[in-house]
């Protein structure tokens, strides 16, 4: 009996596997965000995930190499899940988005190296694509900065929330394979 119910999930496992193999939609795309959850831009991986006909999620990680004050380097990595309806070639998204970035105050002079804070910004998205020929997609979001956050200082170890909502958009460009 032990060893039936590891077979039975490995056999579940392996018909998902070649089941998938036959779907011939794109599940996955890299874009270029312009505004959005990194800041500035952003160069993004991502994912669809199906659970029911029209309707699943999207998986984006991203990076955006953006500056502070024009100067200083300030690496973004946008992780953002979105749920979908789609109809068509048209993708109506609902989501949220988290942005680990490094901000641009000093935590403590007294160092040796100047160690800057860490901070997160969470992002609520609402947004639209438009499908072009199955393979290309432009799109447009709403992406408001629901909270941002010091969650760490090196001399507290606490968290401090210094900046609430703040209206914000995006436009897409990307191509699914």
């Amino acid at each position: 009996m032990r060893s039936t119910i590891p077979g039975i999930f490995i056999l579940l496992f392996i018909s998902n596997f070649t089941f998938g193999q036959k779907d011939t939609s794109a599940r996955n795309s890299v874009f270029l965000e312009l505004g959005g959850a990194g800041g500035h831009y952003s160069i993004n991986y991502e994912r669809a995930i199906p659970i029911y006909n029209n309707f699943g999620a999207h998986v984006a990680l991203g990076i955006s190499p953006s500056l502070i004050n024009n100067s200083n380097f300030s690496p973004r990595l946008p992780f953002q899940l979105n749920l979908y309806i789609k109809k068509s070639n048209h993708i109506f998204e609902l989501g949220a988005a988290l942005t680990p970035y490094i901000g641009d105050y000093l935590l403590n002079d007294s160092f040796s190296e100047n160690f800057r804070r860490r901070d997160y910004a969470i992002f609520g998205q609402i947004g639209y694509r438009y499908t072009i020929k199955d393979k290309f997609y432009a799109g447009i979001a709403f992406t408001p900065v629901l909270f941002d956050l010091l969650l760490t200082t090196l001399q507290q170890g606490s968290y401090y929330l210094y900046n609430n909502f703040s209206p914000w958009g995006a436009l897409r460009i990307g191509y699914k394979f």
